[in-house]
């Protein structure tokens, strides 16, 4: 791999065994947007979701991001044929 994750593996073994749990992730990711909005910096945000249910649950700190950033806030969920 020639990207940063192939960079960074052969100098840290202890990448692939590293396993996060969705609550962490969820935390790590409050506290950036926490930053964001509290330091008002014009950000350019990505934001993944696995279900659309998850973002209604979350709207109105998004509408709120995307007020605040200067660039846009990008929003995906993960694509299902149901």
């Amino acid at each position: 791999m020639n990207g940063l994750y192939g960079q960074l593996s052969k100098n840290i073994s202890s990448m692939d065994k590293t396993v996060y749990v969705k609550s962490s992730m969820v935390c790590i990711s409050h506290a950036i947007e926490d930053i964001v909005i509290n330091f008002s910096l014009k950000a350019e945000m990505y934001v993944l979701f696995q279900e659309f249910d998850f973002f209604l649950f979350e709207k109105e700190r998004y509408l709120k991001l995307d007020q605040l950033c200067q660039k846009n806030v990008y929003l995906c969920k993960k694509y299902s044929l149901r």
